[in-house]
């Protein structure tokens, strides 16, 4: 891109000079991105540079720095949901200089596979109010996490007696295929006493993949009398 000077001519006669001064469009990139994952999944964070296709873990936070070819009067992203008619999202960056950076949280639907948002741009404005033209589209894809499974083996049956001064062996079996099991417990609730809670993993910082945990309930232990019931 030069600038020109010209001017026009017609047989003898011919105009003063022009000058063309060509002036850059606004254009922004992203920089790079910074991921902070769950604080249960124990993954520290990632920063990945010249890369704007976001993938991460659904409840990941991921902060993008953008940059511009010139200085920024206002920037702000443009989401787009999943399905047409869905209208898009926009939210401010903050800016300085020729920077701009923004935190979103990626998430799913209820149906806990499609994300809120399928991709986004950046725009932003300059000094001289001129909008960018011809953004980047990027995709998000987020990744779903799955939920733990937990069932009771022991006892079988969904009501039981137990004499107040007796003893219920239970065995219960757990597992979290994706980041393992942060907390395994017992709750129950009986009418005029304090709820039962009972933690049946020693080490949860270790967060096992899965576990088979043997206990014995004894209804003194809750101050449960006869003729109560906790469910």
């Amino acid at each position: 891109q030069q600038n020109a000077t010209y001017r026009l001519v017609a047989g003898d006669a011919e105009t003063s000079n022009y000058h063309l001064n060509v002036i850059s469009a606004p254009t922004i990139i992203v920089e790079r991105l910074e991921y902070q994952f769950p604080a249960y999944t124990k993954k520290p964070p990632e920063t990945i540079k010249q890369q704007g296709d976001i993938k991460a873990l659904e409840g990941t936070k991921v902060t993008l720095f953008a940059i511009a070819s010139q200085p920024i009067r206002s920037a702000w992203l443009e989401l787009a949901p999943v399905g047409r008619e869905a209208a898009s999202e926009q939210f401010a960056l903050s800016a300085e200089g020729e920077h701009a950076r923004g935190t979103l949280t990626l998430r799913l639907k209820d149906d806990r596979l499609t994300p809120w948002h399928s991709t986004y741009q950046v725009r932003f404005h300059n000094q001289r109010a001129e909008k960018s033209q011809q953004p980047i589209v990027h995709k998000i894809e987020v990744i779903r996490d799955l939920a733990p499974e937990v069932q009771i083996i022991e006892p079988a049956r969904l009501r039981v007696e137990v004499p107040e001064d007796g003893e219920l062996p239970i065995e219960v079996r757990a597992v979290d295929p994706d980041f393992g099991l942060s907390s395994l417990r017992l709750e129950g609730a009986a009418a005029n006493r304090p709820p039962v809670r009972i933690d049946l993993l020693p080490d949860a910082a270790s967060q096992p993949p899965k576990a088979a945990v043997a206990h014995v309930f004894r209804p003194r232990d809750h101050q449960l009398k006869a003729g109560g019931e906790l469910t």
